[in-house]
């Protein structure tokens, strides 16, 4: 599977929020991405059912901001221009299998496994304030499942996985220290089932426990 993005945009923000003229953000944003993903799949229905597979995406992007600040509306804007430039590499590979521990009863385990780097250079009013700037993070993650058929149409399940983002620079700040990866650990248990031929219903009970968010 490959996807490809181009996007430019242009954006006016009123970010005083209120309904004086105090604060504006015009800016033109541009990036462009690609991202691949290959799969491969187990065959048949026997009692084990498994997919291996990579991941990589890339992108970069830039944008022409200019913070328009004043304290009353009968005195002249005072602007600061951001142009920004940013872009990451991200690799993954990542294994999944189910199975079958007893009649209708399975157990699925995954794992997956990422590198990212962001760069990101900042430019204001003209001058390049530190350079170009890198980091990159490393990070396991995985996840295990157990799901118990009961009908043909019904089933119950509980989960548990593990999530992460990393970390991003402030594409408006004049930092070069982005902030620290986001993790999440999810459990969830719920309920499956389609009553009807039409109807599918859905009952969970989830808990999200996010750092850094």
């Amino acid at each position: 599977t490959t996807g490809y993005l181009n996007l430019r945009m242009v954006q006016d923000t009123d970010s005083d929020a209120t309904n004086i003229a105090l604060q504006s953000i015009p800016a033109v944003f541009r990036s462009e991405s690609i991202s691949q993903e290959i799969r491969l799949l187990s065959r048949g229905s026997g009692r084990f059912q498994w997919i291996v597979g990579g991941y990589f995406f890339q992108w970069g992007g830039s944008a022409t901001m200019d913070v328009n600040r004043r304290t009353s509306p009968t005195v002249p804007f005072v602007t600061a221009r951001y142009e920004p430039e940013l872009d990451g590499r991200s690799f993954a590979g990542f294994a999944e299998g189910t199975y079958e521990l007893a009649s209708s009863l399975f157990l699925t385990l995954g794992g997956r496994y990422t590198t990212e780097k962001r760069s990101f250079e900042q430019v204001l009013n003209g001058v390049n304030l530190f350079g170009k700037v890198n980091n990159t993070v490393k990070k396991w993650t995985y996840r295990a499942a157990v799901r118990y058929n009961f009908a043909d149409d019904a089933n119950i399940y509980a989960s548990y996985g593990t999530g992460f983002k990393s970390g991003v620079y402030n594409f408006i700040g004049t930092s070069p220290i982005p902030v620290k990866p986001e993790t999440i650990e999810a459990a969830e248990v719920g309920i499956k089932a389609d009553p009807l031929d039409w109807l599918r219903t859905n009952l969970s009970i989830y808990r999200y426990d996010y750092k850094n968010l």
